[in-house]
């Protein structure tokens, strides 16, 4: 997504799929989200929140993004949707839950029951 909002034009995304060519490996995609990472990281650093995109990009059809801050928001919100979504995965996997309110002793896992109220 943040190479699709800082650098739409070079987007790996073809047609609505991602494509990989074989020459990818595990270390050149990581080192490739690294760069993209710091280059976003100096473009929000020199960038007013409150700028307006230069371009509006066709496949953003009516999605109003008026702004870094928007942009930036946006971010944060698909990266801790997908980060939940791994670790629901890693859950179904290992059976480990990090923090579940109301758990008892007989579930696997760090859990702490949590009094609300």
């Amino acid at each position: 997504m943040g190479r699709w909002i800082f650098s739409p034009r070079t987007a790996c995304k073809t047609n609505g799929e991602w494509r990989l060519s074989a020459q990818d490996t595990g270390s050149s995609i990581f080192e490739l989200y690294r760069s993209e990472i710091a280059r976003s990281n100096e473009i929000i650093r020199a960038t007013p929140l409150e700028t307006p995109p230069a371009i509006k990009e066709e496949w953003w059809g009516d999605w109003d993004v008026a702004d870094l801050r928007f942009v930036v928001l946006h971010l944060i919100e698909e990266t801790a949707c997908h980060a939940g979504h791994l670790d629901a995965a890693r859950e179904l996997i290992d059976g480990r839950q990090w923090f579940a309110f109301g758990a008892d002793d007989e579930t696997p896992g760090d859990e702490r029951d949590i009094e609300l109220g």
